[in-house]
């Protein structure tokens, strides 16, 4: 889904909290064992992000409702409202602005599919104290325009839309020009500096 798509669908689901949503979403329990069999792009294809309507990326489950979304999405409502664009049940705001660990994601998935993206390079984005990587598919992204020489792309984070700027090796948020990070290009993975993905604090850094 492109990334004018995903802002349009989470745009709308904002607006509409106050409407009780027709939505069909999978409980828990069924994601939960849909995971753990999930051993074949058929059944993986299957399970669907609410939001982004693609299968979970990172998938976290909310406590007080157990409706499930990748926790890209589920971040990107949460800066905004902090309430389940499905039911209207809060959302602890801590998962936007104090992050979560690995063990929270759904089946132990999270910062262990990094090492699945097909990439000659890892990505990061300037954190507190250390270094952030990016999620596998927009560090994909990054490389390949990397690659192709590109100066410029656009990415979609946390339900905001961002320019990365290659040749300056800055990410900018589009909405607020003040919202600059440095970026880095690692062809070895960090260990010593590096937080965790995107948000996801990695568990022996989850102090930091």
């Amino acid at each position: 889904m492109e990334n004018d798509e995903i802002v349009s669908k989470l745009g709308s689901l904002l607006e509409n909290l106050d409407i009780k949503s027709s939505v069909d979403v999978k409980s828990s329990v069924d994601i939960k064992s849909s995971v753990d069999e999930a051993t074949d792009s058929e059944t993986a294809n299957s399970l669907e992000c609410p939001i982004c309507l693609q299968y979970p990326n990172y998938p976290i489950e909310l406590d007080n409702c157990k409706h499930v979304f990748c926790f890209l999405c589920i971040k990107g409502v949460c800066l905004r409202i902090s309430r389940c664009p499905i039911c209207r049940a809060e959302i602890p705001r801590d998962i936007a602005f104090a992050g979560i660990t690995e063990n929270q994601l759904l089946n132990g998935t999270g910062t262990k599919e990094v090492s699945k993206q097909s990439t000659d390079a890892y990505w990061y984005y300037e954190g507190y104290r250390g270094w952030w990587e990016y999620d596998s598919v927009t560090g994909s992204k990054i490389e390949q325009a990397f690659q192709s020489g590109e100066h410029k792309l656009n990415v979609y984070l946390f339900g905001y839309n961002y320019t990365i700027n290659l040749d300056k090796m800055q990410q900018c948020r589009e909405d607020s020009t003040n919202r600059v990070r440095k970026i880095l290009r690692n062809e070895v993975q960090m260990d010593s500096d590096k937080k965790g993905v995107a948000g996801i604090f990695s568990t022996k850094n989850s102090d930091k």
